[in-house]
């Protein structure tokens, strides 16, 4: 099976996710949007996780925000499709603009979408940012949340998605 995992390469909980999740036989694909530190990028090549950079450091796109989510999630989904073939699953750990655009991107070339919400676009996001969202929570096919905190408040802010 492969995996596609997006979200901040350097976080513990990326980390333990992979950890938890994958088996060995899996292969995962991991989005590298910021500089990978030595041990984390340690870890994940002696664990076979294939890291794919977003863009690379010339890239004019990385250098434009408003391309760079659009046009530049687009053109990086499609590398992926084309390098590794058919995705099982896509997971978005922590929705952005960004992460927003590479759901929307991959929903029609995978089997299952799910998103991960850590808790800042709900919980410290304006009502006016986290509505923005509230399409691309709609295309995933499960969404998880981790307290009843934050339960509540996606509630208060998308309904039953």
């Amino acid at each position: 099976m492969k995996h596609v995992v997006v979200g901040d390469c350097n976080s513990i909980f990326v980390k333990q996710y992979i950890e938890s999740v994958y088996e060995n036989k899996d292969n995962v694909i991991l989005i590298v949007e910021n500089p990978l530190t030595q041990s984390y990028g340690d870890y994940y090549r002696s664990n076979g996780v294939h890291l794919e950079p977003f863009f690379s450091e010339n890239s004019l796109l990385k250098r434009i925000p408003v391309l760079r989510s659009i046009l530049g999630s687009r053109l990086w989904v499609r590398r992926i499709i084309k390098k590794y073939g058919s995705i099982d699953t896509v997971h978005i750990h922590s929705l952005n603009y960004s992460h927003s655009a590479i759901a929307k991107a991959f929903k029609a070339k995978t089997n299952r979408l799910v998103i991960t919400i850590w808790g800042d676009e709900l919980l410290r996001w304006s009502k006016k940012k986290s509505i923005h969202l509230k399409p691309f929570y709609a295309l995933a096919d499960i969404i998880t949340l981790s307290t009843p905190i934050m339960n509540t408040r996606f509630k208060e802010l998308y309904g039953e998605i």
